[in-house]
């Protein structure tokens, strides 16, 4: 499947022997994904892998997504998609932040266009509809990335992500 390298990786993993010893178990392990690269780290980078390479595929030169103002998809979807040299447009919910703190500034400052909804619901869809069309009529491409890139495409990312953790604790030697 065509994939966008944006996560890097493999990302480390961590021995836990606080927690390991507070619940009287075996050595536990964190895999950290927190530490992605992409624009402040999360591991919606491993979908957005998939899901930009499909939009270029597509011919598309904008994604639009959807979140809540502090969304750390939306953030990291605006970032994948500068990158990879896509216009983002965030559908988010709520009311706009003046001035803008936290994600909202990091879509802000990736360039995103972002349009604001009153709930996730009727309101979204309609907006996301209207910016389609309107969107066409300019001669863009739009692609669509639902929510937290959840698609069995965006998937795709952690299938990779589990085959990762399975090398990383075969060298460690404990799977």
């Amino acid at each position: 499947l065509p994939r966008v390298p944006l996560a890097g990786g493999p990302t480390p993993l961590q021995p836990l022997p606080r927690l390991s010893a507070a619940l009287g178990g075996p050595t536990l392990w964190c895999k950290r994904d927190d530490l992605i690269a992409l624009a402040g780290g999360g591991n919606k980078a491993r979908k957005l892998e998939y899901l930009l390479a499909a939009a270029q595929a597509d011919g598309a030169d904008t994604v639009i997504t959807f979140g809540g103002a502090h969304s750390n998809h939306a953030r990291m979807t605006a970032v994948g998609a500068r990158m990879v040299g896509l216009a983002p447009v965030l559908v988010l919910t709520g009311a706009p932040l003046d001035p803008p703190v936290g994600n909202l500034l990091l879509d802000q400052l990736a360039g995103a266009r972002v349009e604001w909804v009153a709930d996730f619901g009727a309101a979204r869809d309609a907006r996301v509809e209207q910016l389609r069309v309107e969107l066409a009529a300019a001669g863009r491409r739009a692609a669509w990335i639902p929510g937290g890139g959840t698609t069995p495409l965006g998937a795709m990312g952690y299938a990779r992500a589990a085959l990762e953790l399975r090398a990383q604790c075969q060298a460690e030697g404990f799977c």
